[in-house]
């Protein structure tokens, strides 16, 4: 039979089919209105990135985020679902008076169909879910019984599994027994030995014991003792007693602090990124579009946070296999050629790794000690060193920010890679 336009159209809507193209487009997911960004780089060994709105928010207000240059930076598919069953102000139902088995279908088959559409190129071992408020505890809910599809579960600000979603605001006491028991009866035994490699962190915009002003206070601390529980791992007797980072990946405007639980060989696997004044909202990072939406906030970017963690502690990716962390003993073999010309020196490394029943060859290009540029700020960005972000010049590659964008401050860059400038006061 020849396919029209029409009756092609038909067949993607029938089988689910998401578009792949560079950019944002719409789709469906699971049966789910979507919208979709498809990075620009080759299709393969991609991230997935599922995201759930939270209350009184809809998916085109995460949007409005940093999730297009993440999705760049990092060769990311980001999907964003809208809600199906809503029975609130547009919250995802986690537990009113029990979780939406529906919708929780709809993101878990949604979630098997982009891993199985080739044009995306995901690799099913970097699948991760994330949301805010109402859509991060829904998104724990899913991760948590389903770890062996989701191997990284990242919610912000949201109440504990198995709360009450009417309490919400006010506050309960929530079960961790209660959470951790019904995670493991959705995953069941033959899911749940994947626990042992999921990561998982939190983000709130608050000191946890004073609240954001939003969500209820005494759900931060217990979400943590469910996945310590889930995991097997020990942490401090509080968040505060874990290991402690500060200005992290991710890190934007606001002085963060980072509290993580490592595993006994050295994963950094339950973490929480506390972000003072943020409030209840998304930590989107800055969009390139300078605004953000309904409950976005460009104090913390947790997208890049759990790209950059996510990516570096998850065992499940072949390119970590010789990892100590992942409990291989790899042996390594460097060879270094360096070639000096006029312009940067280009370095090219190739490593090839030998760990137990995989061997990984990696080949890296860098460049450096490149030419400097002394100009204004207007001049940088008009010749491609720079961009305009929010009225402030940020320097290509490294996105050091340069001051006012304008013809009057100048700066000193030095081209140290392929797009790549870095600040040097030392450049004539």
């Amino acid at each position: 039979m020849k396919l029209t336009p029409m009756l092609t159209l038909a067949a993607v809507l029938a089988t689910g089919s998401l578009p792949a193209f560079a950019g944002w487009s719409d789709g469906t997911f699971g049966g789910l209105q979507a919208k979709i960004y498809t990075p620009s780089k080759p299709a393969s060994g991609r991230m997935l990135f599922v995201n759930l709105h939270g209350c009184a928010q809809k998916n085109t207000d995460l949007q409005k985020s940093n999730w297009d240059q993440i999705a760049e930076n990092f060769n990311a598919v980001v999907i964003l679902p809208a809600v199906g069953q809503s029975t609130l102000v547009g919250c995802w139902n986690y537990g009113n008076s029990s979780i939406n088995m529906t919708d929780y279908a709809a993101v878990v088959n949604g979630t098997k169909s982009a891993i199985a559409n080739t044009q995306y190129g995901i690799d099913p071992n970097q699948v991760y879910i994330t949301g805010i408020s109402s859509g991060a505890t829904f998104a724990a809910a899913v991760g948590c019984g389903n770890p062996d599809i989701y191997a990284g579960v990242g919610p912000a600000a949201g109440p504990t599994i198995g709360s009450n979603q009417m309490n919400a605001m006010s506050g309960e006491t929530p079960s961790v027994s209660k959470a951790v028991n019904w995670c493991r009866s959705q995953a069941t035994s033959s899911k749940t030995p994947y626990y042992t490699t999921q990561l998982y962190a939190q983000a709130y915009g608050a000191d946890p014991a004073a609240g954001d002003g939003v969500i209820g206070k005494g759900f931060i601390p217990p979400n943590r003792e469910v996945q310590l529980q889930l995991y097997g791992l020990t942490g401090g007797a509080t968040y505060a007693q874990d290991i402690k980072y500060s200005n992290t990946a991710g890190h934007t405007n606001t002085a963060e602090t980072e509290y993580s639980v490592n595993d006994a060989k050295g994963a950094k696997r339950a973490s929480l990124i506390v972000v003072p004044g943020m409030g209840h909202a998304w930590p989107s990072g800055v969009p390139t579009s300078g605004s953000v939406g309904s409950y976005v906030s460009n104090k913390f970017d947790f997208g890049t946070w759990m790209a950059v963690n996510f990516t570096a502690n998850n065992c499940r990716m072949a390119a970590n296999q010789g990892k100590s962390i992942c409990g291989g003993t790899p042996t390594t073999t460097t060879t270094t050629t360096t070639t000096t010309g006029t312009g940067p020196s280009t370095t090219t490394t190739t490593t090839t790794t030998t760990a137990p029943s995989t061997t990984t060859t990696t080949t890296t290009t860098t460049t450096t000690a490149g030419a400097c540029f002394k100009a204004s700020n207007y001049a940088h960005v008009t010749a491609g060193r720079a961009y305009n972000s929010m009225g402030y010049a940020k320097a290509n590659g490294s996105n050091q920010s340069m001051g006012l964008y304008n013809t009057f401050t100048t700066t000193k860059l030095r081209q140290t890679g392929t797009n790549y400038y870095v600040i040097d006061s030392t450049c004539p």
